[in-house]
């Protein structure tokens, strides 16, 4: 436009003498416009003062990080919880955090420094965003609900391929090609995400929002149950950045691959909350870590229930767990689980002089029973995994022969298959061609047998804390209470389990 009416202003005046007037508003109109030269060069400076930010940008994420990862590798006794934190107290925690935690930890294979770094993430959380930490440890110990609900994601490695290679537009036989050569789809999930061009900045995952997203997952079922999962994985993978990636799909197969234990994550815990403690631990306390830890597990082991755990931890501290988390009927107590010995004479070695018993080990499926007042029976499995579907036989069996006076119970016993025609037990490999989940009692072509071995409650008592002797009495007089037995066939009953126990 400036040269158009420079050209004009030429032309006019080869032709006739401008007035001083005219001459004044050409110069104006030609001044008014920047040169096509000024604004490239305009155009540049912007560029490059919008280069200059998303350096600046870059350079403060970069060493934010650094930060954070030397900041949590430190000692307990030097950590800075604020120092860790690149969020303001009470804002969401960024599930980067805990994905460059878990990347830190898969770089270390000593346990107390994986100990030591899970526990400053932990402290971090609880010094900003407390609430936040209960998703954090379901994340850390790889689950997204208490095990004896029975929720899973339901969805397998065929699936999560897929909806990887829909969040970031490759094809499956790439990334079926690129998992042969990794070993390992969390890699290429890392990898197919760096490659990817973004046209705009999704919003940040937090571990809150992971954790709501995959109980979302669990919970999809019916028509298109699948699509709708995939959409959701698609979700968290397009908004995941850095090594976010990596853990989502490995969370996502309940396979972390880092060497942390969940019984890692209870000692990290209890380690955290000894030094996130406004008072001084009790003076009987010698060892506060590692009586902490103990108390933690113990809690979970009585009430694997970190909705109840956690928060009682945050209000009442570490050292009032064992006063408010007790055993709940119907929550399956974490079982006492055999230790392999060389021979006979290690048992008597160990055991000269003491009192103890011996059974038969058998070889079918431990189960831990719980029958309700109302009536109601669950069954679990060694792993808190609920079993009531798999074994209505049971159940019904239990139904039918409690006595009136019997109003509860709990009782850690074996399932085992049984030939009742040929009256013996048969091997695990029977068993374990029982459906899991669905069985019908009209449909049972393997028949069980029950042998209790401990009664954990009994009509609202509870005797974990009695000793074994204690208990068996116990046992052997809800026996009676429970079966339908003569006195002379109770006698030899009594004679027959009582025998083992022997002195050293």
């Amino acid at each position: 436009r400036s040269k158009t009416l420079a050209a004009a202003a030429k032309l006019e005046a080869a032709e006739k003498p401008l007035s001083p007037k005219r001459a004044k508003t050409l110069a104006a109109k030609s001044d008014a416009k920047p040169s096509d030269q000024a604004l490239v060069s305009q155009s540049k400076d912007q560029a490059s003062q919008s280069e200059d930010k998303k350096t600046k940008i870059s350079n403060a994420t970069k060493s934010e990080e650094v930060n954070t990862t030397l900041e949590l590798k430190k000692k307990g006794s030097e950590f800075d919880p604020m120092a860790a934190a690149y969020w303001k107290p009470g804002e969401p925690v960024p599930f980067l955090f805990l994905a460059r935690a878990l990347d830190l930890i898969s770089n270390e294979s000593g346990r107390i420094v994986i100990t030591e770094i899970l526990s400053n993430v932990f402290r971090t959380i609880i010094a900003t965003t407390p609430e936040d930490l209960l998703a954090t440890v379901y994340l850390s110990a790889n689950r997204i609900a208490p095990p004896h609900e029975g929720i899973e994601l339901g969805i397998g490695d065929a699936s999560i391929i897929r909806a990887l290679s829909e969040a970031y537009g490759r094809k499956e036989e790439h990334v079926k090609k690129n998992l042969k050569e990794l070993g390992d789809l969390g890699l290429v999930a890392k990898a197919s995400r760096s490659s990817q061009k973004m046209m705009y900045k999704p919003k940040p995952l937090t571990i809150s929002r992971v954790l709501d997203t995959f109980r979302t997952i669990a919970k999809e079922s019916g028509k298109d149950s699948q699509d709708k999962k995939r959409s959701h994985i698609k979700g968290l993978l397009v908004a995941a950045t850095d090594c976010e990636p990596q853990y989502i799909i490995r969370l996502l197969q309940s396979k972390m691959r880092i060497g942390l234990a969940e019984k890692t994550v209870q000692m990290a815990l209890g380690q955290a909350a000894v030094y996130s403690e406004k008072g001084s631990p009790p003076k009987k306390v010698q060892s506060p870590f590692e009586e902490a830890a103990k108390i933690i597990k113990e809690a979970y082991s009585v009430l694997p229930i970190y909705d109840k755990i956690v928060p009682t931890l945050l209000d009442a501290g570490v050292w009032k767990l064992p006063e408010t988390c007790n055993f709940s009927i119907g929550v399956p107590v974490g079982p006492m689980l055999a230790k392999a010995t060389k021979s006979v004479s290690e048992i008597i070695d160990k055991f000269q002089g003491r009192e103890y018993t011996c059974e038969y080990k058998y070889d079918g499926e431990r189960a831990q029973i719980h029958c309700m007042e109302d009536g109601t029976v669950e069954i679990y499995s060694r792993n808190a995994e609920r079993n009531t579907g798999k074994y209505p036989d049971v159940v019904d069996a239990i139904s039918r022969i409690r006595k009136p006076t019997v109003k509860s119970f709990v009782l850690d016993c074996e399932i085992v298959a049984y030939d009742r025609e040929k009256k013996r037990i048969l091997p695990f490999q029977i068993l374990s061609t029982r459906a899991r989940k669905g069985v019908t009692i009209n449909d049972i072509k393997v028949s069980v047998c029950t042998f209790g071995f401990d009664i954990l409650y009994i009509n609202g008592k509870p005797l974990l804390q009695e000793q074994l002797k204690v208990r068996r009495e116990v046992f052997f007089n809800w026996q009676l209470q429970l079966h339908q037995m003569t006195s002379r066939r109770y006698k030899n009953f009594l004679t027959y389990l009582s025998t083992p126990v022997v002195k050293g």
